[in-house]
């Protein structure tokens, strides 16, 4: 799974260790189990977005919704990401 990790790279950093990074493998693996996590609008989103690297602007057009509704989906799915990160970290790593 290719993503764009400009936008979350603080979720994919090893929080005990801000050196050392999820392997492509592992981060791919945890993030597919996430994805299974969101309601289908958050997860559609997401993936347009960090999948298919689609603007803002084609978001809001594909799902018809405001700009600020698809930042807004987008920033809370980030900080979900981040917390599954947290927590899968003691499980996975």
């Amino acid at each position: 799974m290719a993503i764009s990790l400009s936008e979350i790279e603080e979720c994919v950093t090893n929080f005990e260790n801000q050196d050392i990074r999820y392997s492509d493998t592992l981060l791919a693996e945890i993030i597919n189990d996430f994805l299974l996590t969101l309601d289908n609008d958050s997860r559609n989103v997401f993936i347009r977005k960090y999948w298919h690297f689609d603007s803002i602007k084609d978001i809001m057009k594909r799902y018809e919704m405001s700009k600020s509704k698809a930042e807004s989906m987008l920033f809370r799915t980030r900080n979900r990401l981040r917390e599954y990160l947290i927590k899968e970290e003691g499980v996975k790593l």
